[in-house]
């Protein structure tokens, strides 16, 4: 008995673990769409201390929907625009007011500080990966030489 058992955790766990593997992501080499034109610019306004990157990407292929984009080590969505796809990222510099006090009591109230979790990519300053899926599977491009826009400066 304890070999039959011995012999079905055998056969079982790599079947358990085999489906790890299909689920990850696969980098293409050649994407099923065109890039016409990729650039980010950054930005300003609004608010004091509040900016961010915006980055634009024009393809021609239609019928590939984009989902999300790798930059600048954030992954943020992407939105279809009528000339691509558009996403943006938001920064803000404000610091909020912690209360630092010997009695734990005091500090309830103090928000988590946000500890952004580092993409599993290296990049470059002027690439990105796109993300997008093709028979519901995700796949993966990366772009390079993405164009520098002039800053944008909201009121």
């Amino acid at each position: 008995m304890k070999l039959f058992h011995n012999i079905i955790l055998i056969i079982t766990i790599p079947l358990l673990f085999s489906n790890c593997s299909t689920s990850q992501s696969t980098f293409v080499k050649k994407a099923p769409f065109t890039i016409k034109n990729a650039s980010y610019s950054y930005w300003t306004g609004g608010r004091p201390g509040v900016g961010g990157v915006t980055i634009k990407i024009e393809t021609t292929n239609s019928n590939v929907k984009l989902d999300s984009v790798y930059f600048r080590n954030k992954k943020f969505p992407l939105k279809a625009t009528n000339s691509g796809y558009t996403g943006t990222i938001v920064h803000s510099n404000t610091r909020k007011n912690r209360i630092i006090a010997s009695n734990r009591k005091k500090e309830y109230g103090n928000k988590v500080p946000d500890i952004s979790k580092k993409i599993p990519f290296e990049l470059k300053k002027d690439e990105a990966i796109v993300t997008f899926y093709i028979k519901n599977k995700e796949k993966l491009y990366k772009i390079k030489n993405l164009i520098e826009t002039k800053p944008i400066e909201f009121p």
